[in-house]
């Protein structure tokens, strides 16, 4: 019988979080889209002769430092214009290769906040957010958070590896 009551309870706490993500999907915040990579290689395909017709574009250059993104560097100009960059909010790779459009709604020059190092610069945020930012509801945060944690535990060193670390004599 208690089995029933949790499965009950799991239910319940399910229904509320998707009805917190269609709130805040009804707000405006459109959920990300995926796409795959057969659909964008119709995609490319298709737009290859619209995008040669365009006018030349400015040229960037490149960032490969943070200090090119900083005020003063080459790539000063905010929103970033690189969202193939691994710290752009404006899309990510999944691990099977398909994009996913974190705003969908927004081209990358319509987004307040561009580049994952300028919110990291800013500070620490709350799981909302940071669950706003990306798009997120704030107990996948929270998880995602949680699983981070685990991993910098997994690797860092004990104290007492430390301690032995530093007890030793150069050259041992």
């Amino acid at each position: 019988m208690a089995w029933l009551f949790e499965r009950q309870l799991a239910r319940e706490r399910l229904a509320r979080l998707r009805a917190r993500r269609r709130e805040a999907i009804g707000r405006g915040n459109r959920a990300s889209v995926t796409r795959s990579t057969r659909q964008l290689r119709s995609t490319v395909a298709a737009e290859r002769d619209a995008v040669a017709a365009l006018p030349a574009v400015e040229e960037y250059e490149r960032p490969r430092t943070r200090a090119d993104c900083l005020p003063g560097g080459c790539n000063e100009a905010r929103p970033c214009p690189w969202v193939s960059c691994k710290y752009s909010l404006y899309l990510d790779v999944t691990e099977i290769g398909s994009l996913k459009f974190n705003y969908p709604d927004l081209g990358p020059e319509g987004m307040t906040e561009s580049c994952a190092l300028d919110v990291a610069d800013r500070g620490g945020m709350s799981l909302d957010d940071v669950g706003e930012l990306l798009r997120l509801v704030r107990e996948r945060v929270r998880q995602v958070e949680f699983h981070a944690l685990i991993k910098i535990k997994a690797i860092s060193p004990s104290p007492e590896e430390i301690g032995a670390a530093l007890a030793r004599k150069p050259g041992q």
